[in-house]
């Protein structure tokens, strides 16, 4: 899949495997209290890999122009089916 660009200087694209730590350490910073993110990063790692490898699973990340994780969005083509 090609990135895309979404807006100025903010890029869309899959989650590759060397931003999960990026991805993990943003979660940790923005969301600690949400019951996910007191697994840990290794936790959250894996977390995001699991997301990315489903066959129903989506794992996009923004970046910024300086190729910076900016945000990260998770999602399911078929929610009863994904676990």
């Amino acid at each position: 899949m090609r990135p895309t660009d979404v807006t100025a200087g903010l890029r869309i694209a899959r989650i590759e495997p060397e931003q999960l730590a990026a991805a993990a350490e943003l979660h940790e910073q923005l969301a600690a209290v949400q019951f996910v993110a007191r697994g840990g990063r290794t936790f959250l790692r894996r977390y995001y890999l699991a997301w990315s490898r489903t066959s129903s699973g989506l794992a996009f990340a923004a970046t910024d122009d300086a190729g910076q994780l900016t945000g990260v969005l998770l999602g399911s083509l078929d929610p009863a089916r994904h676990s």
